[in-house]
């Protein structure tokens, strides 16, 4: 689908009141899909478009996976959704696959969090002073026996 979403708002509109009803019908609800889908691909355009930053991940961006991760995104947020006018409505759906994106290209570049997770024996508590185990408990370097709690003023 190649159409201007502005120019069926009021239809697409009336698809998202239904299905908050829930009367909308399966045909309606699948054409009601391909045009979100439409949309969240105009904005991933439009987000290349605007922002040079992510033209060189543009293959990551069309990818079916990340696609249906944002249509997924917006599904979930779209009762939420003030339903004022139906040009504002299409506009807040591809502010919303745009920030979804966003998010998407922030989360797949942060680095991994690569932790050591430790024994009870692989703790040096003389150089430590105090640790946490699994289960919160605190132990101390003095005699290495758990307590609830520790006086920070000493």
């Amino acid at each position: 689908m190649t159409q201007n979403p502005w120019e069926n708002a009021d239809a697409l509109l009336m698809c998202v009141r239904l299905r908050r009803k829930g009367i909308i019908l399966p045909d309606v609800d699948t054409l009601f899909a391909e045009v979100l889908k439409s949309i969240i691909l105009m904005a991933t355009r439009l987000l290349i478009i605007d922002d040079p930053r992510f033209a060189s991940k543009r293959d990551f961006l069309f990818d079916y996976e990340t696609q249906t991760d944002v249509l997924l995104q917006v599904l979930t947020k779209l009762n939420k959704a003030k339903l004022r006018s139906s040009k504002s409505f299409v506009n807040w759906i591809v502010k919303a696959a745009q920030n979804a994106l966003r998010n998407i290209v922030r989360d797949s570049t942060r680095q991994k969090r690569t932790g050591t997770l430790l024994g009870e024996g692989d703790v040096d508590l003389d150089f430590i002073g105090y640790c946490r185990d699994f289960y919160g408990n605190i132990y101390k370097r003095d005699d290495g026996h758990k307590v609830s709690n520790i006086n920070w003023e000493d």
